[in-house]
């Protein structure tokens, strides 16, 4: 993935809570991972936090929107989920069959012209009755959506080919102090990011809370892609260090704005990261990791024996370990950094490893919890 892309996203997403993005193959285990996600952006005392259990409904229904219309010949299903200051918006697309357009169009249309009396009258009746017979026969699900967001359904449909169009759902959700912003019935801003997501080759985005809690929730709905447990603990220890890095104080002069993207390039993945870390620290990190970039395999493992050896008294605060066990398992392990004032600096941290890794693997999965807790405390 370029620098510019990665730039791109973390200007993009700079006034937003929560930004995430997967594009790819979908199944029912994605559900909860997607809601899960979306549940560890706030604490007890947020004011969205009385939003999660609709927006939890809302995004299953609309994950199931996917499932019920998508043309399971292609896997490049795409989902959004963003919260930009109490307003959210849910965004699924899929490709469907041209053949069901006049119907679900007219569904979708008739849904938007009744009152919120008259899509609770509609839900009764298809509970009552089993049909929707006045109306034209909308589906349960659609009619709930509509019911519990509380605002129009928008919706766009973009011809593929003579068979095939691809098929963009919208659902909005408002907290009630949430400044009211009209609601745009095109999907520009999701077409392009999911444009940016095929040119980058990427199946993954995400701006939020980076803690163990997401990055396991991360970890779910991403191993599938994974090949192998060496893959999949080399990530969890990537997430390890970001966490703890993009978790160093600021002095409160500039708002964190993490932001992850992983992607899969020419058999290998790849994994970026963009945050604010204080000056000092950025400087450190970035010459550690360009000295230990020349250092051959024997030379590493002498490296982090040594640090094992400084550093067990200090583990959360001792970054060298983490760094060194990266590099000697993945192919590439880099950490730039652009400076924007005296104090702070934004920094990338970039990881890449083969897609079909057969060698032992290295790591002790007791060894990664132990740190990622520690890291945490």
């Amino acid at each position: 993935m370029s620098s510019i892309a990665l730039d791109r996203f973390f200007q993009q997403f700079a006034d937003e809570q929560m930004n995430f993005l997967y594009t790819g193959e979908f199944s029912d285990e994605h559900t909860d991972g997607f809601i899960q996600l979306n549940n560890h952006q706030y604490n007890a005392a947020d004011e969205f936090k009385t939003l999660q259990r609709r927006a939890g409904f809302l995004i299953a229904e609309c994950f199931q929107n996917i499932v019920r219309h998508n043309d399971r010949e292609h896997s490049d299903s795409f989902f959004q989920i963003e919260n930009n200051n109490g307003i959210f918006n849910i965004v699924s697309g899929n490709r469907v069959s041209n053949d069901i357009i006049p119907d679900l169009k007219s569904q979708l249309e008739q849904l938007n012209q009744l009152t919120s009396q008259e899509l609770k009258d509609a839900y009764r009746s298809i509970l009552m009755n089993g049909e929707y017979s006045d109306k034209g026969g909308a589906g349960l699900g659609l009619i709930e959506m509509a019911r519990r967001s509380k605002n129009k359904l928008s919706f766009q449909f973009s011809e593929i080919d003579e068979n095939t169009s691809y098929f963009y759902f919208r659902l909005r959700l408002n907290a009630k102090n949430a400044e009211e912003i009209p609601i745009n019935h095109n999907f520009d801003n999701s077409i392009s990011l999911r444009e940016q997501m095929l040119q980058e080759q990427l199946f993954f985005v995400y701006k939020g809370v980076v803690s163990i809690q997401t990055t396991i929730v991360i970890l779910g709905i991403i191993e599938g892609s994974l090949k192998s447990v060496n893959q999949k603990v080399l990530f969890v220890k990537y997430m390890g260090l970001f966490e703890k890095l993009a978790s160093l104080d600021l002095d409160g002069l500039i708002a964190q704005n993490p932001v992850l993207t992983i992607g899969e390039k020419e058999n290998k993945y790849q994994v970026n990261c963009s945050f604010y870390l204080n000056t000092k620290e950025s400087l450190r990190i970035e010459r550690m990791v360009k000295m230990y970039n020349f250092y051959d395999s024997k030379s590493l493992d002498e490296a982090y024996k040594q640090s094992l050896n400084e550093g067990q008294s200090h583990l959360q605060q001792n970054f060298t370990t983490d760094i060194i066990e990266l590099l000697k398992n993945c192919s590439h392990f880099d950490f730039d950094r652009t400076s924007l004032n005296d104090t702070t600096d934004q920094v990338k941290m970039s990881m890449v490893f083969i897609k079909k890794n057969k060698h032992i693997n290295r790591f002790d999965l007791n060894e990664v919890k132990l740190s990622q807790e520690q890291g945490a405390s």
